[in-house]
């Protein structure tokens, strides 16, 4: 068990969801009063609730679903409901708005956003399939234990589906701004100062803008993950200058003296990746 002063982490997903024409992913700024990073740009998501995890699910998803472990699934689930909640956009076959009115996707937003359980209430009445299957695991980042929140979180990726008509919206309660932003604009933007950046989403845009399309950066994803799932990241934090959050396999994180792996924070709007492994020192 883990010392009374560390945080257990929450389980959480997060949802890069991508426009294939032109290469843009969709951002939204933190309320002020969010307990984590507030005022940041992130991607969509939050904290897995108990009904992501209902076994129930397994009647409304297509078959080949039940291929996917169940911890994946639960996280596919939450990441897909945290995205209807906060940015209105909802991944699911047929699309929502060939159902309902926008005023209508309106309300179910407000009651998904109320209980988690109206979730499946709504794919229920609605004869919707949640697209857990166009979801890919991109990346697993777990929150330092110094932290005082803490959360265990699964990246996706996906490239929204044309027939998709929902319109992005901030909810004006956890999100104030929303975006599709190309992932080079975000890190012009972070440099210049009109958006702040965790340093995970800074690291996250900072590969992702290196894709020419939507469609690259997928067959990637996949081909990167396709025999394990993501090596989870739970960097150390020096609160030294410049503040350095250290990956595994960093010198300050597991790996041999010499080997650097590592975000350095010089300031608001400059943060540096780091990574090399200088030879041994001669005797």
């Amino acid at each position: 068990p883990l010392p009374p002063t560390i945080a257990v982490p929450k389980h959480a997903a997060t949802l890069l969801l991508f426009q294939r024409q032109p290469y843009r992913v969709l951002m939204v700024k933190r309320a002020q009063k969010s307990r984590f990073f507030p005022g940041a740009h992130v991607f969509p998501g939050g904290v897995i609730e108990e009904e992501d995890w209902d076994s129930k699910w397994k009647d409304i998803l297509p078959k080949e679903a039940s291929f996917l472990a169940k911890e994946d699934l639960a996280f596919r689930i939450g990441a897909i409901r945290e995205t209807f909640e906060e940015t209105n956009v909802m991944l699911s076959s047929p699309p929502l708005l060939s159902k309902v009115s926008i005023d209508g996707a309106k309300q179910w937003r407000d009651k998904v956003q109320a209980s988690p359980a109206n979730f499946m209430s709504m794919c229920r009445e609605l004869q919707l399939v949640p697209s857990v299957l166009t979801l890919h695991p991109y990346s697993h980042w777990i929150t330092p234990v110094a932290e005082k929140y803490r959360y265990d979180t699964r990246f996706y990726i996906a490239a929204i589906d044309e027939s998709i008509k929902s319109k992005p919206m901030q909810d004006d309660f956890e999100t104030t701004e929303i975006e599709w932003i190309s992932p080079s604009q975000a890190i012009v933007d972070f440099k210049s100062g009109r958006v702040s950046l965790p340093p995970p989403t800074w690291y996250t845009l900072s590969d992702v803008a290196k894709s020419i399309s939507a469609a690259a950066l997928i067959e990637k994803t996949v081909s990167d993950n396709a025999t394990s799932p993501p090596v989870p990241m739970l960097p150390i934090i020096q609160k030294s200058s410049p503040m350095i959050v250290a990956f595994p396999g960093d010198a300050m994180n597991g790996g041999e003296e010499t080997v650097r792996r590592r975000i350095e924070v010089h300031s608001k709007t400059d943060y540096r990746f780091v990574s090399e492994s200088a030879p041994p020192a001669k005797l």
